[in-house]
């Protein structure tokens, strides 16, 4: 019983704390006036003037504060300033051309409080004003009004409960937009909300070795082309499946081919598949470098699209749900090329499902879905299934160390092809197939 009301009392300071500090002073000046785009008035708006070019701090402690941006350009932090942005502030941009471009040196950092929820979901409001101690950014009432976001530095940035809604206004822009040049910005974005953007969502186009993307959690993105695009397999090693993707028009994580992926890495499933990009292209795993693929991860290849191995790929799968698939996209009729180990490294792949690659040319040997051309590989298939290949399901195109292939099924393999070549003609030095092979 004691707990019980320690329980309650605990949750009433809470609660009165959120009161003030998400309500505070502006209580009074709430009204039910509405601007002229239709969003409603919470208080008077301070008009936000640029550059900012020293240290800033935009909303107040304790309580809320609301923001007019009426720039025909981004509003620039520069000079190595740090702008701060605190729970429960509000910014509008008014102008189509309006967002905030972080400059060179300067940094981000905008981080909300959660809604107050109550048992129905619904947030909890204190004399007509919502306990949310989100930060909102937003202009227009239609999707892609104004521009957004732009990290063209390379320091630490942080978004955490902040809805960015309506940006990404033109076809070419993101609503966030990371990199560029040389600069390699970092940032951490947590219980973030993008909603209406008329391209990407995100666009990370740093081509660093080392993801810009620090951590990527509970987040979502809707209402875009594309919910995010990638420079490079280097730039997922902090997605998982936590995010959501809802109604966008190709609801994909894009994953372009440079740079290639150094050094180790994990690759863990998102809610949505890898999409990876590049019609005749690699997208690489250089020398001594290990891709580990965790249960559950979906490719979607592009055609002509190849994932090349001169490190190693340990692709984990498991039984049903956390099967690992490489196959083309949802609707297209497209072939990609194949999975190429071509190191003197050990790879293997167990419960995966390889289809719809082996682009078949006839000027040129057989290549299968998955291919060996390096005498020093030490390859290992384990319960993995190779259907409707153009070509033929697996080739070795030169003498492996070692391979060895147990509960391997093939099926559909194009032209009568056989499941497995010998191109040219030296014997791989040694194969073990054993468990239940088919065809």
């Amino acid at each position: 019983m004691m707990n019980n009301k320690f329980i309650k009392i605990t949750g009433l300071i809470v609660s009165v704390m959120l009161m003030f500090m998400l309500a505070g002073c502006d209580l009074l000046n709430n009204s039910d006036d509405k601007k002229d785009d239709g969003t409603p008035v919470t208080g008077d708006e301070e008009v936000l003037t640029g550059p900012i070019s020293s240290n800033r701090t935009l909303g107040v402690l304790y309580g809320r504060k609301n923001y007019v941006y009426n720039g025909s350009s981004m509003l620039a932090v520069q000079n190595s300033a740090v702008l701060t942005i605190l729970p429960g502030t509000t910014i509008r941009f008014s102008n189509p051309n309006g967002g905030i471009r972080i400059d060179n040196g300067s940094a981000l950092i905008a981080e909300g409080l959660p809604k107050l929820l109550d048992s129905g979901g619904s947030i909890i409001q204190i004399g007509g004003v919502d306990l949310d101690g989100h930060i909102k950014l937003y202009g227009g009432t239609g999707k892609g009004y104004w521009t957004g976001l732009a990290f063209s530095t390379s320091t630490e940035n942080r978004l955490k409960y902040v809805d960015i809604v309506n940006a990404g206004r033109v076809s070419n822009n993101a609503v966030i937009y990371l990199g560029g040049g040389s600069y390699i910005p970092t940032l951490y974005m947590d219980y973030c909300l993008i909603d209406g953007g008329n391209n990407l969502g995100i666009d990370v186009n740093t081509g660093n070795a080392a993801s810009s993307i620090k951590s990527f959690t509970y987040n979502t993105i809707k209402n875009c082309k594309i919910p995010i695009w990638v420079r490079g397999i280097t730039n997922l090693r902090n997605f998982d499946n936590t995010s959501d993707y809802i109604n966008n028009e190709d609801n994909t994580i894009n994953v372009s081919t440079t740079p290639p992926l150094s050094g180790n890495m994990d690759l863990w499933p998102s809610k949505i598949p890898y999409r990876l990009t590049g019609t005749t292209s690699n997208h690489n795993i250089s020398a001594g470098a290990v891709l580990t693929i965790k249960p559950g991860v979906t490719f979607w290849m592009d055609a002509s699209t190849s994932i090349v191995a001169d490190g190693a790929i340990l692709a984990q799968g498991t039984a049903g749900e956390g099967q690992i698939t490489f196959t083309r996209p949802q609707g297209s009729l497209s072939t990609w090329n194949f999975i190429r180990v071509r190191a003197d490294s050990s790879s293997s792949f167990t419960h995966c499902l390889m289809e719809y690659g082996g682009l078949y040319r006839a000027s040129s040997n057989d290549t299968g879905i998955f291919d060996v051309t390096q005498t020093g590989s030490t390859v290992t298939l384990n319960n993995v299934t190779i259907q409707h290949s153009q070509s033929v399901g697996v080739s070795f195109q030169a003498g492996a160390k070692s391979i060895t292939a147990t509960d391997v099924t093939f099926n559909d393999l194009a032209n009568g092809h056989y499941s497995v070549t010998f191109s040219p003609t030296t014997p791989v030095n040694n194969v073990a197939w054993s468990g239940t092979m088919s065809r």
